[in-house]
């Protein structure tokens, strides 16, 4: 990767390193530095970060905007990664159920559990009940 880019050199603007995980992009930015690309020109941005681009050659500018989650959660594992996994752990779990029987029971304590939290919130109807149907 810096071979190829220091054969793109100089690079008129910046350059954008915006994939992989911290140490290893900061490893990148060294070596691309040691490359001969000047560091004011390689940019790390993250989540939310805004740049102006320009045809002028100058360095992209900053427009600082809001942020969404502070940077230092940002690759931290949160509640998507508790749903991913809890949906593998259901996936698993009804793939090893002895039967279609053993199956819909463990559909029925996710779906009642899932019914005492919509429950919680006021105003919302469970959709996990089921309904008289006429």
């Amino acid at each position: 990767l810096v071979a190829w880019i220091a054969g793109r050199m100089p690079i008129k603007q910046a350059l954008f390193l915006t994939h992989g995980e911290e140490e290893q992009m900061r490893a990148l930015k060294a070596a691309v530095e040691r490359a001969g690309m000047p560091t004011e020109r390689i940019i790390c941005p993250v989540l939310d970060d805004e740049f102006e681009l320009t045809n002028t050659g100058s360095i992209p500018s900053h427009r600082p905007m809001p942020r969404r989650l502070p940077p230092e959660v940002i690759g931290s594992p949160d509640w998507h990664n508790d749903l991913a996994q809890f949906t593998l752990d259901l996936h698993v779990a009804l793939n090893r159920a002895a039967d279609e029987r053993s199956r819909k029971a463990i559909l029925r304590r996710v779906g009642r559990a899932l019914g005492e939290e919509v429950n919680k919130q006021p105003g919302r109807a469970n959709p996990c009940k089921k309904r008289n149907r006429r």
